[in-house]
C-alpha cells in the first residue's frame, strides 16, 4: 500500500475543497489502487512519515510575500522526511507556475496547464494567459504591473503534470454550505452528493443567463468581464442575485455566460452543468485539465479572446435550440461521468495512481 499524505488547510478555501474532496469521498476506489490517504492540516512527523507527500498550494498561501524562507525550509524538511513531494498548484489559472519551487519538489502538479508547455518559457503580464492577451492587444495596464516568472530552462518542463481540477468538489445549491460544515465538523455524511440534474431538453423561459461581476482591482482581470458584460446586457441582466434566486435562473437559461475570471474555469460552469444550461465561454484550446469538460463547441459554445464574435456566437446559439441543447447535453453528460460514485471513483483513483506513479518514477 503506498501511503500518500497531503497537507492542506483543507476545505478552508474552494480550490482546496476541489483537491480534497475527491479524496475523501473516493477512499474505497483508492484502496482498490493501492493507496492510503492521509489528510493533515500541520506538518507534523506522523504527516510527513509517507511515501508521497502532497503539498496544497494553500498549505503556505499567506507566507509567500514575506516569509519565503520559512517555505523553502518547509520543503528542505519534507524531502528529508517524506519518500517523494508533490506540489499540487491549485491557483485559478493555467499560468503563474512558482518557479522558485521546481527544483524543491520531485513533480509539480497544476489543476490546469498550459496545452504547450514552451509556453511557461516566457513572462506573461498580469501572470495569466488572458491578462497578457488584452495588455497586448487592448492596451491594459494594471497599477502596478506585475509578470509571472518564466520556467528557467526547458528541462524544467518535465515535472509540470496535471492534476484534477475543482470539478470533482460538490458544486450543488446546498454543496457549498455542506462543504464549510464539513470543514468545521468532519461528519462524513455532509459530503454525500444528493441532488439530481436538470435536464437540459426542458422548457426553459429565460434565453440568456449573464450573472457577471467584475470587480476585480487589477485591470487586466476585469476587462473580460466588464467587455462582456457591456455588450451583453441588451441580451441579459448583469446584475447579482442571491443565490436562490441564481440557481432558479440557471434552472430556467438556455446559455449561461461565463467568461475568465482570475482563471479561465469558475464555479459556474459546473453550476450551469449540473442545471442543464449550454456554456457560452472564451475558447479553451489553449488548456489542458482533468476532468477535460471543456472542449470548443462540442461541450460549449466557444468565441474568441478578442470577443469580436461574441454577439454572432450567441445569435446563433439562440437561433439553433437543438445545436444548444446537445452541447449542454454533452457537458452534463460528461461531468456526470465523473462524478458517478462507481465511475467517477475508477476514475479518479486511475488519476492519483499515475500522479503517485510520477512522482515515485
Amino acid at each position: 500500500m503506498t501511503r500518500v499524505h497531503v497537507l492542506s488547510p483543507g476545505f478552508a478555501f474552494p480550490n482546496s475543497r476541489g483537491l480534497i474532496y475527491p479524496l475523501v469521498v473516493h477512499r474505497r476506489a483508492l484502496a482498490d489502487k493501492d493507496i492510503e490517504i492521509g489528510l493533515f492540516n500541520a506538518a507534523t512527523p506522523v504527516a510527513l512519515d509517507c511515501d508521497v507527500l502532497i503539498v496544497d498550494s494553500k498549505f503556505h498561501r499567506d507566507m509567500w510575500i514575506a516569509r519565503q524562507d520559512e517555505i523553502f525550509a518547509d520543503f528542505e524538511r519534507f524531502n528529508r522526511a517524506a519518500g517523494r513531494v508533490v506540489y499540487f498548484d491549485t491557483t485559478d489559472s493555467t499560468g503563474w507556475i512558482q518557479t522558485e519551487l521546481l527544483d524543491r519538489v520531485h513533480v509539480y502538479a497544476k489543476s490546469q496547464l498550459l496545452a504547450d508547455r514552451t509556453g511557461y518559457l516566457r513572462s506573461l503580464y498580469g501572470h495569466r494567459p488572458h491578462t497578457d492577451f488584452y495588455n497586448r492587444t487592448a492596451g491594459v495596464i494594471d497599477d502596478p504591473p506585475e509578470w509571472s516568472n518564466a520556467v528557467p530552462d526547458a528541462a524544467s518542463l518535465a515535472k509540470i503534470v496535471v492534476g484534477w481540477n475543482s470539478a470533482l468538489a460538490d458544486w450543488t445549491y446546498s454543496g457549498k454550505a455542506r462543504m464549510a460544515a464539513y470543514q468545521r465538523l468532519g461528519l462524513g455524511w455532509l459530503l454525500r452528493r444528493n441532488f439530481r440534474a436538470v435536464a437540459p431538453r426542458r422548457t426553459r423561459a429565460i434565453p440568456v443567463s449573464c450573472r457577471i461581476s467584475a470587480g476585480y482591482a487589477r485591470a487586466s482581470v476585469a476587462y473580460q468581464r466588464r467587455e462582456v458584460a457591456r455588450r451583453l446586457q441588451r441580451y441579459a441582466p448583469v446584475g447579482r442575485v442571491g443565490r436562490a434566486a441564481y440557481f432558479r435562473e440557471l434552472a430556467e437559461a438556455r446559455i449561461v455566460v461565463s467568461p475568465f475570471g482570475y482563471g479561465e474555469i469558475n464555479y459556474r460552469d459546473f453550476e450551469a452543468m449540473l442545471c442543464g444550461a449550454a456554456l457560452l465561454k472564451p475558447s479553451m484550446v489553449h488548456l489542458e485539465t482533468w476532468p477535460a469538460l471543456w472542449q470548443d463547441n462540442v461541450t460549449f459554445l466557444a468565441h474568441g479572446w478578442d470577443l469580436a464574435d461574441l454577439e454572432s456566437v450567441l445569435e446563433a446559439a439562440l437561433a439553433d435550440p437543438e445545436r444548444t441543447i446537445g452541447v449542454a447535453q454533452a457537458a452534463q453528460d460528461r461531468y456526470l461521468r465523473h462524478l458517478d460514485p462507481a465511475e467517477g471513483g475508477t476514475l479518479f483513483a486511475a488519476r492519483v495512481r499515475d500522479l503517485v506513479d510520477g512522482a515515485m518514477r
